[in-house]
Order: structure tokens, then C-alpha cells, then sequence
């Protein structure tokens, strides 16, 4: 009867005598070219894809800063108008020669409301004020903000808001977005 301690010696035995074969390479197969070249085409594929991705989301941001640029500096265009304009001349306008007649410059009282003794320009002013007799503040503002230039690629479009507060609304679209400012003439301060 074999004890314990002669048979692992025997198993000990037949593990050394068998010889393992080892297995000859001769390099890669080509399945294993295959699957490497697969995976860096993917790998490729993706971070092109990424590449383009992040371009296009730039340009987007940088068309989108330059509109928005250009919408600022036209804004501020429509505000130099709407301070200049006046009508102490006996028209309603912001060209600097019409308002020659006037006196002091842009801020001042005296070059938004005509001279007292001249009563036919108080009349006109304070009936353009009022709205009256198809006289109106804002619709000649209105007028001369329609023939500023628009922003390129940028549609903007004006309405008077409301005529007793002598107020008119700007919008500017593009991109499936808009922005509203609203804007009332400096000289409307003077109206009685």
C-alpha cells in the first residue's frame, strides 16, 4: 500500500518527466493585424469627429460674440440719435443742421426746447409731444433709427412701444436668438 507521502513524490515525477512544447511565433497573425488596424481606425474616427466638433462649436461662438459686437455698436448709434435728436427747430429731427436754429448743445435744455418767443416752434413742440394734429415725437425718431444701418446678418426690426411715454422698441434677431432694447429721445424730458 503506497502512503500518502510516495504518491505526491510519484506525481511530482510525472509532472517533471513530461516535457512541455513550447509553441513556436513567428509574429503576429493576421487577425491580430486586423483587430489593431480596426481599433486605431476607431480611434481615428473619434478624435477627428472631436476635432470637427470643437471647430464647429468655435466658429458658432465666434459668429455669435461678432453679431452680438456689432448689435452693441449699432445700439449705441441709436442712443447718440436718440439724444440728439430734438425738435426746438420747429422739425423733429437729429441731422445737425436742421437743428442749427438751435442753441446749446445735446444735454442742455436750450437745445431741445425752442426759443419761447418764437411761438409757432413752442406750438409744433408741444403738439408733437402730445401727439396731436399727426404730429408725433417718436415717429420721425422711428424714421431716422429705420435708416441707420442694420447690422450685417443681423435683422432688426423697430415699432413704436408706446407713444405717450415716447418710447420705441428695437428688436434684433439672428441665430435663433433676439435681444429687445428700448430706447425714448432725450428731448421728450422737456415735453409738458
Amino acid at each position: 500500500m503506497a502512503t500518502l507521502h510516495s504518491l505526491s513524490r510519484r506525481t511530482d515525477a510525472f509532472a517533471y518527466d513530461q516535457k512541455v512544447q513550447p509553441v513556436e511565433s513567428d509574429g503576429f497573425t493576421l487577425i491580430e493585424i486586423l483587430v489593431g488596424a480596426v481599433l486605431l481606425a476607431i480611434v481615428a474616427g473619434m478624435a477627428g469627429s472631436l476635432v470637427m466638433v470643437s471647430n464647429r462649436s468655435l466658429t458658432q461662438s465666434e459668429a455669435l460674440a461678432n453679431a452680438g459686437s456689432a448689435i452693441d455698436k449699432n445700439i449705441s448709434e441709436i442712443r447718440q440719435i436718440a439724444e440728439r435728436f430734438t425738435c426746438c427747430s420747429g422739425t423733429c429731427t437729429s441731422n445737425p443742421g436742421a437743428s442749427a436754429k438751435c442753441t446749446g448743445s445735446p444735454g442742455s435744455s436750450d437745445y431741445y426746447y425752442p426759443d419761447p418767443t418764437n411761438t409757432s416752434d413752442v406750438t409744433f413742440f408741444e403738439e408733437s409731444c402730445a401727439n396731436t394734429n399727426a404730429r408725433s415725437l417718436v415717429t420721425p425718431l422711428k424714421t431716422e433709427i429705420d435708416n441707420t444701418p442694420a447690422v450685417s446678418g443681423v435683422v432688426r426690426t423697430s415699432a413704436i412701444d408706446d407713444s405717450a411715454a415716447h418710447r420705441i422698441s428695437v428688436t434684433y434677431s439672428a441665430g435663433g436668438s433676439s435681444r429687445v432694447f428700448k430706447v425714448s429721445p432725450a428731448v421728450a424730458a422737456w415735453c409738458p
